[in-house]
This record gives C-alpha cells, sequence and structure tokens, in this order.
C-alpha cells in the first residue's frame, strides 16, 4: 500500500487531471430524441417550478454583476450574447403545463438585443449608487416563465475604460456554477476576436439531454441507496429551528430579504488556513462547524440542519454548461455543549463528508422519501443554508487579454430562506455575507449574529480544545433558556409550549430537569437554574412528596403532615435562599384520592398557601386557576394517584403550557 501512494505522489498533475477526465467520461451521457421540442422537468427544475407558486416572482433570481477595466469595445458584445443564446438550448427554454404535467420547451433562437446604460454625466462618485440601483431593479422585475426570455444582460458605460455588465437568470435555467460560466464564454469570445465569435463548437450535451439522463438513473440501486441514507440521516428533522425571530411566522412565507455583509479579514483567514493543515479539514468544515455553533447559541436546539449546495457536475460535459444542477444537501449535527470543538469539528467533518456522499439523489426525492408535505410557512428539513464560494470556481476575477475584471456584490431584496450564509474566498481573505427574511428578522440582529459569527471563529482558532460551552460563556447570549424541573414527568408541556413560543415569535427555548429533583435544582450551585440567561419553572404536585403513601391511623396521619410540612419548609426556604429572582412555580392539582378525602387535601391546601405566602422572589401560580379558566372539568388521568404514572391529560399539559407562556409573554411585554 506504500509503495503504491509512493508512485501516485510521483504522477505529474496534468496526468492525474488527465486520467480523472477519462474516468469521468467513461459513461458519457447520451442525447435525447429531438423529435419534440417538449422535455420533462429535470428534479431541481420540479422542486423549482412548485417552489415558484408559492414565492414572490423575483425570489427565484439568480445575478451576477462585474467591473470591467480596460478599452472595452462594447460593440460585439450584443452578437456575443446572440451566440451564447444560440449556443446553449436552455437560454431558449420555457416552461409550461403539457397534458397536465410541468414541462420544458425549448423555441428556436431569434435575435436579442443587449440593453446598454449610460452613465458618462453622472459623476464618478454617484456612479456605483446608480449601479446598484439598476442591478437591483435588473434583479426585480418579475420573469413569466411561460414566455420568457428567463434572462436579462445589461451594460452599463461609466467611462472610456470602465463599464458594468451585469445578468440575472431564473434559478429554473441557472445555479451559480452557470454564472461562471457565462463570463468565461462572453470573455472567451470577446478575447477571440469579432471574427471568431460563430466558430465555438457545439456543445456535446445539453441540459434536456440531462434531464432524460437524470430520470433514468433515479432507478438504479446507487440512487435507493442514497435515498434510504437520507430517510436514516433526516429522521425526525422536519421541524423548524428555534430562531429570535422578530415577529410570529404568516401563514405562506414571505421572501422578502436583504443582505448583511461583514469581512472575515487577512490575518483571520491565514490562521483558518493554518489551522485547517494542521487538523486535517477544510476552511468549508471550520465555517460550517461555527454557524452550528452560531445557530445553537441563538436558538438553543441541539440538533440543527443546515442546508448545503453541491455542484452536481459529476460529468466532464456538464461542466461547461448552462442549467440548474445544483442540488442542495442537508448537514444534521447535533451541538453538545460538552464537546471541545476540535472534536465537534471532526464529527462536522465527518457528516459532511458522508452527506456529500449522497448527493446525486435530488432533494426534491429526499422529501418524498421522508413523507413529508412542503409547508408554505417554512422551508422543509432546513431554513438556513451555508454557502462558499471560491473566486476561482464562480470567475469572479478574471484578467482576459487587456481587461481587468472583478465582480461586484448584488442585492436581489429578496431571501429564499429564513437566513443564508454566503462567504467567498479567494485565497487571501473571505468575503462574507448573511442573506436575511426581513420580515422575521432586523439588521440590528443581523449584526450581532455577525459580530458573533467572528468572534466564535477567533475563540475557535485560538483555543480548539476548549469545551464549546466555555465559547458560548464568553458569549452574549441571545436567547433565554426556560428550565422546567416537576414533581413528575411533564414533558408533554413541550406541544403546546413549542407552539406558542413558535407562534409569538419569543427568543425562548425548552429545557428540562430531572424530574423529582426540585430541591436539587434550587441548592446545587451547578445545577441547570444557575446557567446563564436561565428562566427557571418549577411544576409542584404536592402529593407527590408522599406519593405510595396511605394512613389508617392518627400516627400514620401524623408521619404524613411531618413529611408534608418538612418538604414545604425546606423548599420556602431553598426557594428563599437561591436568589432566583425570575423563579416561577406552578402548583398542580391532587389525584381524586386526595381530593376526596377532606383531611390530606385541607392539609395540601394549608401547605400551598403558605408556598404562595413565604416564597418572596418567586411567583407562584395554583393551577386550579388553569383548569377552571380553560373549561377543563375532566383533567385527570385514571391513574393520576399511582407512582411514576402521568397525572393528567393532554389537554391540562395543553392548558397549563399555554399559561406559561402568556405569563412570560406579559412579562417581557411590560418590560
Amino acid at each position: 500500500m506504500g509503495n503504491k501512494q509512493e508512485d501516485l505522489k510521483k504522477i505529474p498533475m496534468q496526468d492525474l487531471i488527465r486520467m480523472m477526465g477519462k474516468k469521468k467520461q467513461q459513461e458519457q451521457i447520451p442525447k435525447t430524441d429531438r423529435s419534440s421540442n417538449i422535455f420533462p422537468l429535470s428534479y431541481e427544475q420540479n422542486g423549482q417550478w412548485f417552489m415558484q407558486q408559492f414565492a414572490a416572482d423575483c425570489v427565484y433570481h439568480v445575478s451576477q454583476s462585474y467591473l470591467i477595466r480596460g478599452q472595452l469595445d462594447i460593440t460585439p458584445l450584443e452578437a456575443i450574447l446572440n451566440r451564447l443564446v444560440q449556443r446553449h438550448e436552455i437560454m431558449r427554454t420555457i416552461f409550461t403545463s403539457v397534458d397536465g404535467m410541468p414541462s420544458q420547451v425549448v423555441r428556436e433562437h431569434m435575435p436579442v438585443k443587449l440593453l446598454i446604460k449610460d452613465l458618462r454625466e453622472i459623476p464618478p462618485n454617484e456612479q456605483m449608487k446608480q449601479v446598484d440601483e439598476m442591478n437591483r431593479e435588473l434583479c426585480q422585475i418579475p420573469f413569466n416563465i411561460s414566455v420568457g426570455p428567463l434572462w436579462r444582460f445589461m451594460v452599463i458605460r461609466l467611462s472610456g475604460e470602465a463599464v458594468v455588465l451585469s445578468y440575472t437568470l431564473h434559478h429554473i435555467i441557472s445555479d451559480g456554477w452557470s454564472l461562471g460560466v457565462l463570463i468565461q464564454e462572453i470573455l472567451g469570445m470577446y478575447n477571440e476576436g469579432t471574427d471568431k465569435i460563430k466558430a465555438l463548437p457545439p456543445l456535446p450535451v445539453q441540459y434536456a439531454d440531462y434531464t432524460q439522463w437524470q430520470m433514468n438513473q433515479i432507478g438504479q440501486t446507487r440512487m435507493q441507496k442514497q435515498l434510504d441514507f437520507w430517510k436514516e440521516r433526516l429522521e425526525g428533522a422536519d421541524k423548524c429551528i428555534n430562531l429570535p425571530y422578530c415577529v410570529s411566522r404568516n401563514q405562506v412565507m414571505s421572501h422578502n430579504g436583504q443582505n448583511y455583509y461583514f469581512e472575515i479579514g487577512q490575518t483571520q483567514w491565514e490562521e483558518i488556513k493554518q489551522f485547517c493543515h494542521q487538523h486535517n479539514v477544510t476552511s468549508y468544515h471550520v465555517l460550517l462547524s461555527v454557524l452550528f455553533i452560531l445557530l445553537h447559541l441563538y436558538s438553543q436546539d441541539t440538533e440543527i440542519c443546515i442546508g448545503s449546495p453541491v455542484a452536481n457536475r459529476n460529468k466532464v460535459e456538464l461542466e461547461g454548461l448552462i442549467g440548474l444542477f445544483m442540488n442542495t444537501v442537508a448537514v444534521k449535527a447535533a451541538v453538545n455543549e460538552n464537546d471541545p470543538f476540535a472534536g465537534f469539528l471532526q464529527d462536522v467533518k465527518k457528516i459532511a463528508v458522508e452527506s456529500f456522499e449522497n448527493a446525486e439523489v435530488p432533494f426534491e426525492k429526499v422529501i418524498e422519501a421522508l413523507n413529508l408535505e412542503r409547508q408554505p410557512i417554512y422551508n422543509p428539513v432546513f431554513q438556513v443554508l451555508f454557502v462558499q464560494m471560491d473566486t476561482s470556481m464562480m470567475a469572479a476575477t478574471t484578467e482576459i487579454s487587456h481587461l481587468d475584471v472583478t465582480s461586484l456584490p448584488v442585492s436581489t431584496g429578496t431571501s429564499q430562506l429564513d437566513l443564508s450564509l454566503y462567504v467567498t474566498t479567494d485565497g487571501r481573505h473571505a468575503a462574507a455575507y448573511f442573506e436575511y427574511n426581513t420580515d422575521l428578522f432586523t439588521e440590528s440582529i443581523m449584526k450581532s449574529m455577525a459580530d458573533d459569527y467572528c468572534r466564535l471563529l477567533n475563540m475557535a482558532m485560538a483555543d480548539p480544545a476548549q469545551k464549546i460551552s466555555a465559547y458560548e460563556q464568553q458569549m452574549e447570549s441571545r436567547k433565554i433558556s426556560m428550565v422546567i424541573s416537576s414533581s413528575f414527568v411533564a414533558e408533554l408541556l413541550s406541544e403546546s409550549i413549542s407552539f406558542w413560543i413558535q407562534k409569538l415569535a419569543m427568543p425562548c427555548s425548552i429545557k428540562y430537569a430531572p424530574y423529582s429533583r426540585i430541591f436539587e435544582q434550587l441548592i446545587d450551585k451547578d445545577s441547570m437554574f444557575r446557567q446563564k440567561d436561565t428562566l427557571p419553572v418549577i411544576i409542584l404536585r404536592l402529593e407527590d412528596w408522599i406519593q405510595g403513601r396511605t394512613y389508617h391511623s392518627l400516627a400514620e396521619y401524623e408521619e404524613l403532615e411531618e413529611i408534608l410540612e418538612k418538604n414545604t419548609r425546606d423548599f420556602i426556604g431553598y426557594v428563599n435562599q437561591s436568589g432566583l429572582i425570575e423563579l416561577t412555580v406552578y402548583l398542580c392539582p391532587c389525584s381524586e384520592r386526595i381530593q376526596s378525602d377532606f383531611t390530606l387535601n385541607a392539609l395540601i391546601r394549608r401547605m400551598e398557601r403558605q408556598i404562595a405566602g413565604h416564597c418572596r422572589p418567586a411567583k407562584i401560580y395554583r393551577t386550579n386557576d388553569v383548569t377552571g379558566k380553560y373549561g377543563l372539568d375532566n383533567y385527570l388521568d385514571e391513574k393520576s394517584d399511582q407512582e411514576w404514572h402521568i397525572p393528567y391529560t393532554r389537554e391540562f399539559f395543553t392548558a397549563l403550557g399555554t399559561e406559561i407562556v402568556t405569563n412570560l409573554f406579559n412579562r417581557y411585554a411590560d418590560e
């Protein structure tokens, strides 16, 4: 094995690339029948078609803008654009229903005009503001996918030696890679000269060929294995991440968006590159791992899914093709605060590698396999996206002949998901921005997230052996953690509490302390009640202090009375000494057995009054009031007096959870 590795190292890079290329070409994509110009949609296009029905017209647009410096003659650009449209069938494709099925229709080429704007009379310090506005307008004009064309190109003259080339395409015919293909072909044809514009060789395949080939691949054993992988990996991943949204969600997800730009500086980027070399990871793994921790910090969720796109161009003949090939995989990781960052990073690397190894199956097929219904209110499986791009892939910085070409940021004014982090690297530093839904987040939250992301990066690079909790303790928490300690199993509260927290867009999460250990939470200095930014809640049924005990004599009754009185005194003392000024206590009703025993019921009522009157720092609520408020008559489970049994019905837990959130909401509304 060692000799083979040494032999492999001796092979020149050019030969390795050539060998890999031959391997890719072993199973070429065949050309499909052209007796008709109507073709089915690819799986990626099917997803776009579906999402288009719920989104605003300009949400699924992809845009790019380049500042070109040098002696550029714009005269041949219109001819180049026409050659592009003629060369790529997808640029002449429209989408409509044929026999009830969404289909793509390839039209004949018709000459097109290039839009040219002139800003040479505008002062130089005002030009880029105008360029930003014109680019935004170019992005926001809707496309009619059944009429076409589904692209727009624009040239903006700035001076005799500077122009801006901008283009916007509908996502159903393009992806990020395609934007790089476009600029490479445009500048390549320009560099060859006007006389050679028509001399480009025909493409080996067109997008319609890929579509038919893809449909044939889906039924293969490899695809089924990948589907099985995703069904296991994403089990239970149908929940929406619990980020601190500023408002509650509407019935239909809006896509109003904005970008918040920030930079990972050159010094920090050099540290990241050195760190990657030392730990045998890539910058993608580092940036993604820190994003997981950031989302955990803001949501308090432990299991988090992040979407991440893959180019999905595993055939040589697809590399120079314009079209929607990009697939998105869901990277699901569990954030354990007791893990060191270095260990978590290796976990994320392993998970990401496994996810990308199973990236051929379209995400739409994964949704089908998981039997998830698409919700108009949020994206299934993940609501956060992470995209890392290298400028060499995007051709964002290119020198062709005597021209210098540099990419310009473009804001579409939309957001496909709740939140997306885009990082673009050029080898020296990384430019980043959050694309966020402005109906869910404010700019101030984005600034906090960007600042915290960079701080977490710094801490991880400085001390990767530290536990994740140590990083978070140095951060300002963005979310309240409600910790519930109860004298019985109370996890059924989660359903109603989670519902209302999300509905009211409250920055809060839920955790449960081990039940029947209330005193421990009050006394122990390292208990869950003592964690930073925690809202402690006690759910107490005094009957549980004498669970399983009965009395048949005065002496036995006095023994029960002594237990209840001692525990009540201790409880009051521990609460008053705890210093937990945010503590809330809910006193729950007794079982039917206790309620029918006048003597015991009166004793427990007396203890409850003592707690309500003497636990000064705590807010005390009696849930008998809750049952009346919500009109609950039969709220006791039939086995409510049995040890280890959940004492109440689901309706009671629903009402109690609603009351807990209502009290919490009113408290913070008053503040």
